[in-house]
């Protein structure tokens, strides 16, 4: 074959190995965008062509295939039409499951597109049910035409120069360093002028179809390929991996003369770590002192993240919030990249761009496409939609209305409004109690959140559901034929966001994206399909998701992909620094090779069904297969080359799994230890209060204003300073327990100092008429159900509490007291004592009077964040903004 093996012991001296001057003017392809990064800090010039990631090359050559958002979303049409004849009248579940994975089963008819792989080179008596139904898809895609998934790209020398010079001309144009741009720009002139000999692909372990498809393509027109890998003699278990996937293209590996053994550098404990892992694995004599070593156990990854982002803000008050990454004292390398899921909340602006639908904006078009019932052609409005649509700034109110503020207000009251037209309905009717409660009927329920709002307010709401109606219609209107036509469709949704980019209260950076977004809609022309609403819902999502390109170097906690050039750097880094190989356990650093398949392939179907097996799918297969030993490579390399300090980690508890640490630690009976560290990830924040000048008025507080700070001074902080003495329920259950109270009242005050016996014969129809007087505020809640146990409750309270031989006298005081605080008792378990009856004792002025200075110590101290927390909180009007009722 047209292709070189060279090996390596020593990357710190790979420019002066015997075959360096043979390589170095060559194009070089890494494997991760970090090794590009260490080898540029390594060797700086040395290198006398485009040294960049072999993925940036492919999405330049394959970039009708790779990444095209447009092609992927006619492929996944027309799967979806092919999954609809081919299942109709199949069970249910089986379909049902089927539209579940639809996405992978796409990745995986893509997958052997790119492997050269046709249905009728499948022997078909090993499929299951669901590769038997991916067989018979693509032998379908196949018999008529297929052109939405053929791999079609120029395949010419030509064509592969353009591709790099793409390439140089994207890095000439990121790159801020003026001596590093004229290098890039001497780099391109000689991609422009020299012919293209040989490439260089170096790290390349985990080999993609379209890897292979590029290097096979390669080598058939005679450009030699140099394949360049770190390698030790002396450690054959560990590096034989790669000659297993090697071996395949039949040439010799050729080892560095120059530097053919790595001398370990002595005293180092990571260093002496990597010797005694070799040399365990090899079944070699195991000497070394690990006494230093640990390997630190964390019992979740939200522990695991929490510490990491610790040190993360740690690096950011050191380096500057752009470059908290050099700033970190601790790398961190993990087996398992699901920490990062958290992480992206923490500190979504460290990983890059995010994608449209990561923004308001676009969350905003996630909730219209989830809303909108295709087969009814209307909006079904939900709450949790409703939210991000109003939280995006797209519609409208007047200055100072804040849309998503009025919907939390409302949204008990609004709940069951399921279409535009009840949603109306429900507004109008509010409209018409609000004016009831202005003339002074039932005004009491102003303490209710939804009773809370102005007529301006609603009417707000109101054109801003309006608007949203409209949008939507105008977006998902259907051709003749019944279907949604996506250029159509995407031409609509290019004029709305075109009209609104300028004039929607959006972020700066999403206001960038908008207009990316823009420009990449102008491009739809070729989207001439017409499909269900299920296929354009998700086809948008994908859609939608597309970023220029997803940067893993700028991940927190990168993979073990990504040891291999930054480790390099280490050389030139302070003494201080840690490299934190963290998840190393047996599950994480042993993964499967169905692991890496797309659903329903398997490897035991592929090895079965597809031969004889070519280079390509050989190499491929075999790259999946040893993943594990590449895992166990990754982490040998980074201990052994490693020139800085080192920590081992592992995490407990994953999926409500334990898991073990991995066999290798175990062996070498490196010591466990628990992380004691508490930290609260991505909440670094520092309160301070500004200072403030003594009060010098003294305080009179009311008979409320003394009850609610001797429950609670954050409570009083928030009713009765920042609300200035109001507060509302805005918890359904309190809600209800309100009305109940309301209830009570009003049933009181009609049957007080009346005989009991006849109290008790009116009490039935008593109830049920002042429930028909307040039935009609109360639309959301049901008559029968809802409205019905409340009265219930009420009876049972009156007859057993104020119903006696003669109803007691109203009790305005302690009314009050349970529109406020809900109860006037509140008692622990296997206590009659009342836990609140220093409520009942704020009615006399010595005790308000004893309360006063308190407040104005409060006051003074600036710090409001004072809570008494017990059971009472449970029945807070803050409990949603206080939070601290969820620990009482």
């Amino acid at each position: 074959m047209n292709c070189k093996i060279f090996t390596y012991s020593n990357p710190y001296k790979l420019t002066n190995a015997h075959f360096w001057s043979f390589i170095k003017d060559a194009p070089h392809l890494c494997v991760s965008q970090t090794m590009v990064n260490g080898l540029r800090e390594l060797y700086k010039k040395d290198f006398g062509s485009l040294l960049c990631t072999i993925d940036e090359v492919l999405r330049e050559f394959y970039k009708s295939w790779y990444g095209n958002a447009e092609n992927y979303i006619k492929q996944y049409v027309e799967l979806s039409r092919l999954i609809e004849e081919i299942t109709r009248g199949a069970d249910n579940k089986f379909k049902a499951a089927i539209k579940f994975n639809q996405g992978q089963l796409l990745e995986a008819i893509r997958l052997l597109k790119e492997l050269g792989i046709s249905s009728r080179q499948l022997d078909k008596k090993f499929a299951n049910k669901e590769q038997a139904l991916l067989l018979n898809i693509m032998d379908r895609i196949e018999k008529n035409g297929g052109e939405t998934f053929q791999l079609n790209v120029t395949r010419s020398l030509d064509a592969i120069k353009e591709a790099l010079k793409a390439v140089a001309h994207k890095h000439i144009k990121e790159e801020t360093d003026s001596k590093a741009e004229d290098w890039l720009k001497e780099v391109l002139k000689k991609l422009e002028g020299n012919d293209l000999n040989r490439m260089v692909f170096h790290g390349i372990h985990q080999f993609s179809p379209l890897m292979l498809d590029f290097i096979v393509m390669l080598m058939d027109m005679g450009i030699e390929v140099i394949f360049l890998f770190n390698f030790q003699e002396e450690y054959p278990s560990i590096y034989n991996t790669w000659m297993n996937i090697y071996s395949y293209f039949e040439v010799p590996r050729e080892h560095d003369r120059n530097n053919p053994r790595y001398d370990f550098i002595p005293f180092s404990a990571c260093n002496n770590l990597a010797v005694c892992f070799g040399n365990l694995l090899e079944g070699r004599e195991v000497r070394g002192d690990l006494s230093g070593l640990s390997l630190l156990e964390f019992n979740n990854l939200t522990e695991f993240a929490n510490y990491v982002a610790h040190q993360y803000d740690l690096g950011r008050e050191a380096a500057g919030p752009h470059k908290a990454l050099a700033g970190m004292k601790e790398q961190f390398y993990a087996a398992s990249g699901e920490v990062n899921d958290i992480l992206k909340m923490y500190y979504p602006e460290q990983f890059g761009e995010r994608h449209f639908l990561a923004y308001p904006i676009g969350q905003f078009f996630s909730a219209l496409y989830n809303m909108w019932n295709d087969e009814k052609n209307l909006l079904e409005l939900d709450e949790r939609n409703i939210k991000e649509v109003l939280n995006a700034g797209i519609l409208t109110a007047e200055r100072g209305i804040y849309l998503l503020s009025v919907y939390y207000r409302l949204q008990i009251y609004l709940q069951g409004a399921g279409t535009c037209k009840e949603f109306f309905q429900r507004l109008d009717l509010l409209r018409q109690n609000l004016a009831k409660l202005a003339a002074g009927q039932k005004k009491d329920l102003h303490a209710l959140s939804f009773y809370n709002v102005t007529c301006e307010e609603v009417d707000a709401l109101r054109e801003a559901i309006k608007q949203l109606n409209e949008i939507a219609i105008h977006l998902f209107a259907r051709d003749k034929t019944g279907y949604l036509n996506f250029k159509t469709h995407f031409q609509r949704l290019l004029d709305f966001l075109r009209v609104k980019a300028d004039s929607m209260a959006i972020l700066n950076e999403e206001r960038e994206l908008v207009n990316g977004l823009l420009t990449r809609l102008e491009h739809t022309d070729n989207l001439a399909i017409t499909g269900t609403m299920d296929d354009l819902r998700n086809s948008v999502a994908y859609y939608l998701k597309q970023t220029s390109e997803n940067n893993s170097a700028h991940w927190i906690v990168r993979n073990f992909e990504q040891i291999d050039g930054d480790i390099l750097r280490s050389e030139n880094q302070e003494e201080d620094k840690y490299y934190h190989f963290a998840c190393l356990s047996d599950r994480q650093m042993q993964k499967s090779a169905n692991d890496r398949l797309p659903w329903p392939l398997t490897q035991s179907f592929l090895e079965k069904a597809y031969y004889p097996a070519d280079l390509k799918f050989q190499v491929y297969m075999t790259s999946i297969n040893e993943y594990l030993y590449f895992m166990r490579y990754a982490l040998f390399y980074g201990l052994c080359y490693n020139r800085r300090q080192v920590k081992l980690s592992f995490v407990r508890m994953i999926d409500d799994e334990f898991m073990q640490p991995y066999f290798l630690f175990t062996t070498l009976d490196i010591d466990i230890q628990k992380n004691n560290h508490a930290y609260k990830g991505g909440q670094n924040i520092h309160f301070t209060a500004a200072p403030m000048s003594p009060l010098k008025t003294t305080i009179e507080p009311t008979e409320k204003e003394a009850q609610v700070f001797e429950l609670c001074p954050y409570r009083y902080f928030l009713e009765e300073v920042m609300e200035r003495g109001w507060g509302t329920f805005s918890d359904e259950f309190l809600c209800k327990q309100y009305y109940f109270v309301l209830l009570v009242e009003a049933i009181w005050k009609k049957i007080e100092g009346k005989p009991g016996n006849l109290a008790q014969e009116k009490l039935d129809r008593l109830l049920d008429m002042v429930e028909n007087e307040y039935k009609q505020f109360f639309p959301c809640w049901k008559p029968n159900v809802d409205l019905y146990d409340i009265k219930c409750h009420a009876k049972k309270y009156i007859s057993k509490y104020i119903i006696e031989t003669r109803v007691k006298p109203f009790d305005p005081y302690f009314i009050e007291l349970k529109k406020n605080f809900i109860h006037a008792k509140l008692t622990r378990e296997n206590s009659d004592e009342n836990i609140v009856y220093f409520l009942h004792e704020m009615k006399s002025p010595d005790k308000r009077k004893a309360v006063a200075p308190k407040i104005v110590e409060y006051l003074d101290s600036g710090r409001p964040l004072q809570c008494r927390v017990d059971i009472w909180c449970h029945y807070c009007k803050q409990r949603y903004i206080c939070l601290e009722s969820f620990g009482a």
